[in-house]
């Protein structure tokens, strides 16, 4: 006999007593620019007053770090009160990149520079006589420094740039026919990816001839007003159709008002409910976000997901956090298909998403013998950046078994 334990009681004490606090919010913002300072200060003496030429022009230097703080600050505080417009949102959100990769390779650095120390006491040598260890100091700096100009460039192009195709094959039980399924998730259109990332998205999706195409959640990620291009969704090429759920970031951005933009194209929009294809259902949850917006009257209920399957075909069922499948029964779906992690994003953030959701990224075989595929997301949110977490468009190639 399977064991289950409800969490889900647990879950909506959680969020009602912890999550509607903005307090919360403003903390947490607190002691990210209070990491990110620590990290501009060390970056500044370990890595750039060791050049030469920058200690020579140390001023501009200082100016530069100074700006990184003012900008990394602003965006932290105020990026959730929509004070910005696209262009300066998109300019702060660029200002964590270099921070991040700058800070890896200094502390890189001293690592090596820590055990070149180890190694001159151990051995007492020294590998170099003076004069070369200054030229090799130098040229050592400078790599640093353009290795880290590099990374910084691959990062932002990493998250703004229009993702690749991962390819998948997945069989399913009592599957009739072959179904090209291509799966999406958190674009989080807004200030940072507009109308040009979201053709690109769609030119990539329609190169793959889908059956069935799913957005699985975190769509729009700014005031609805502001989509003034929506229609392009209307351009996906699916035989049977594009299905979406519900994100945590719709709720946080007015519910009503994302539902009312997406009403206005061909979308299927599954909250609680499910379609019978003939050969295969496709159900969407409304996400976790709903237990603490009970007010807009879309909380998460897989009992009304899974009333109306068919039996007779198999089933998958879209839920954006992937912690779903432990908050309730998935038993009856064959698959089911979430993004929400990002796979981290940006390293080591994989290792506290896997602590809040238990999953990260991939293909995992649950205990009730179905499947869930966790996506890394098309998009990316807050600092443009990604590493080590590349972002993807998912081509499923589901098969009978």
């Amino acid at each position: 006999m399977q064991i289950r334990v409800n969490f889900k009681p647990l879950y909506e004490k959680f969020n009602a007593t912890c999550y509607n606090a903005p307090m919360l919010f403003f903390i947490s913002s607190l002691i990210i620019v209070a990491i990110f300072t620590l990290a501009n200060v060390y970056i500044y003496k370990r890595l750039f007053m060791q050049i030469a030429f920058l200690r020579a022009h140390k001023i501009w230097v200082i100016v530069i770090f100074v700006g990184l703080f003012v900008a990394q600050t602003a965006f932290l505080l105020f990026r959730a009160e929509n004070r910005f417009d696209s262009t300066t949102y998109n300019l702060l959100a660029h200002c964590f990149a270099p921070t991040y990769f700058f800070f890896f390779i200094t502390l890189f650095a001293d690592i090596l520079r820590f055990g070149v120390k180890i190694y001159e006491k151990m051995t007492d040598k020294t590998p170099f006589d003076e004069s070369r260890r200054a030229s090799i100091k130098l040229l050592f700096n400078l790599s640093l420094l353009i290795f880290a100009i590099s990374s910084v460039l691959k990062g932002w192009g990493n998250a703004m740039n229009v993702p690749k195709i991962k390819n998948l094959d997945i069989k399913l039980k009592n599957l009739s026919q072959n179904v090209r399924l291509v799966m999406i998730s958190d674009v989080h259109l807004g200030k940072n990816l507009h109308e040009k990332f979201l053709q690109g998205l769609i030119e990539r999706i329609n190169s793959l001839n889908a059956d069935i195409v799913v957005i699985v959640g975190d769509l729009i990620d700014t005031n609805p007003a502001e989509i003034t291009y929506i229609h392009l969704l209307d351009e996906i090429k699916s035989k049977y159709g594009v299905f979406y759920a519900l994100g945590n970031h719709e709720y946080y951005r007015g519910l009503d008002g994302v539902l009312g933009l997406l009403r206005q194209t061909k979308l299927k929009i599954l909250i609680n409910e499910s379609i019978n294809l003939g050969f295969l259902n496709i159900a969407g949850l409304a996400d976790l976000a709903g237990l603490r917006f009970d007010r807009l009257g879309a909380k998460p209920d897989i009992n009304a997901a899974k009333a109306r399957l068919n039996k007779n075909a198999p089933s998958i069922l879209l839920a954006h956090q992937p912690k779903s499948v432990n908050l309730y029964d998935t038993s009856d779906f064959d698959l089911v298909l979430s993004g929400h992690t990002h796979a981290g994003q940006v390293f080591p953030f994989g290792a506290l998403v896997i602590l809040q959701q238990g999953f990260l990224y991939g293909l995992y075989e649950l205990a009730s013998k179905n499947k869930l595929y966790v996506s890394s997301g098309a998009g990316f949110w807050g600092p443009a950046m990604r590493f080590l977490a590349p972002s993807e468009i998912v081509c499923m190639d589901l098969k009978g078994e």
